[in-house]
């Protein structure tokens, strides 16, 4: 399997989660921007969704149960994402 640098896990972070949740897109760029548990959660939401594609790649004997361990692991990462975006709230700055 091919792995990901770093770098590029982060930049398709984002996008993975755009992806599943494109009507939250500016919600998601500042949780994104300035969250550090939910830029991991992201970065973790694209490294599974790589591996889950590497899958395709195995050997049928393996391929079945390693593509529902990481479309398991995905399904988990997003519902996470979810219960964050339900819980996200804006403060806005200015005058009171």
């Amino acid at each position: 399997m091919t792995k990901p640098t770093a770098g590029k896990i982060d930049e398709d972070g984002l996008q993975a989660v755009m992806r599943h949740f494109p009507a939250h897109a500016q919600q998601l760029r500042v949780m994104h921007s300035f969250d550090e548990n939910f830029h991991a959660i992201c970065a973790d939401l694209a490294a599974a969704q790589h591996a889950l594609r590497q899958t395709r790649e195995l050997p049928a004997r393996l391929r079945r149960k390693r593509s529902r361990e990481y479309q398991t692991l995905v399904d988990e990462l997003v519902g996470e994402i979810r219960d964050v975006l339900r819980t996200f709230k804006v403060t806005p700055l200015g005058r009171p």
